[in-house]
Order: C-alpha cells, then structure tokens, then sequence
C-alpha cells in the first residue's frame, strides 16, 4: 500500500460521493430524487376574473396586491362577504356623518348626548352601558344572520330585501353597484373620520373651511 495508491482511491471514492450528490439534487446526470408536491405547490392561484367586479376599478385585471388568491386555504365567498359587510357599515356610516349636520340631531330635550354634528365628538359622549349596548346589538346580529358567507344565493345575501329588489333573481347591474358604492364608502369613511377628528367639527363645515 504506497502513497500513490491511497491517493488514487482517495479520489475514486471522492468521484463516487460527487456523483451521488450530483444526482441527488438534480445537477449531475443521473436522475433526482422525487420528492412528494406539497398542499401549497400544487394548489393553482384562484381565477378571480370570473367574480363579479374585479376589473372595475383596475382597468381588466385583478387586484390582489398581497396575493390572497394564492393561498392554500384561500376561500373567496368569506372575502366578498367581509368586503360587502364592510361596504355596507361604510354606506350607513357615511350617511350618519352627513344626517345631523345637514338635517340635525335627535331631539332629546337638554341632554348633549346626541346634540353634536360631529360623530367623533358624539361618540365619546356615549355612556359605557350605551356603548355595551352597540356591541351586544352587533353580536346578536351576527349571531342570527351570520356573515353571509354561506347560506344565501350568492356572499353577502342575508336575506334582507323588504322592496323586492332581487324576488326574481338578483340583479347583476345592482349587485356591482352596491360593490362599487361599498368600496368608495370604506375609503371616504376613513377620510372622514381623520378629517372630523383633525377639525374637531362636522364633515360639511370642515370642507367648506378649506375654501374660505
């Protein structure tokens, strides 16, 4: 056993071990080892162009910035209902910033619980029981009528429609309407919330404060 033949099987073992590795991971000639898909690779993106209102506002492509739609357990009637949901409370919202000061508070005598034109300013003189009250309400409405998720004809119908609106069917054209208005609603909610909170006075009289 001399020096030249240790180096030469030296290297033919070195050889050997390169070429497994080689094979292994997919560099070298021979075949890699199959490794079982997991749940998230196989799992293909959600065809949001077949939904209703995806391109309104994007110009005919889907907007979905953090790519919810590629998510294993992604479930798209939960996320229409939580945004018709939100929609709606947005609606009524922005409504409840513009009633009392363009129409006028509730008459309730000489308390100042509902005498202020600024909902943010109202809300803070709302007792704590009053407050429970709103919350306890919430949970019983959500507890009777559910999210909207399932159960109805399509996400977000809870069933509620004392005109009639959809008794034959719902309507495509009123449906995406009632999208569109929700999702401007969420964002001019939030504006009027920074900007009654900022002026420390109603909607209407802030904005016209702006051009005076």
């Amino acid at each position: 056993w001399t020096s030249e033949g240790a180096a030469s099987s030296f290297l033919i073992v070195l050889e050997m071990l390169s070429t497994i590795v080689l094979s292994a991971t997919g560099f070298g000639g021979g075949a890699p080892i199959a490794r079982p898909a997991t749940r998230a690779a196989v799992q293909m993106k959600y065809d949001l162009t077949k939904e209703l209102g995806y391109d309104v506002e994007t110009g005919g492509e889907p907007w979905d910035p953090w790519n919810y739609a590629s998510q294993y357990n992604y479930n798209f009637d939960y996320y229409r209902a939580m945004e018709l949901k939100h929609g709606r409370i947005a609606m009524l919202a922005c409504v409840g910033f513009l009633v009392p000061e363009l129409i006028g508070t509730w008459p309730v005598g000489n308390a100042d619980v509902f005498n202020s034109v600024a909902p943010m300013d109202a809300f803070s003189k709302v007792p704590a029981y009053g407050i429970l009250q709103i919350f306890i309400g919430i949970f019983l409405f959500e507890q009777n009528l559910g999210t909207g998720e399932k159960g109805g004809r399509v996400p977000g119908d809870l069933g509620f429609d004392p005109i009639g609106l959809s008794k034959d069917g719902i309507d495509e054209r009123l449906a995406l309407a009632e999208l569109k208005n929700g999702r401007l609603a969420m964002i001019a909610s939030m504006a009027f919330i920074t900007q009654t909170g900022l002026a420390g006075k109603g909607i209407v009289a802030s904005t016209f404060d702006v051009f005076s």
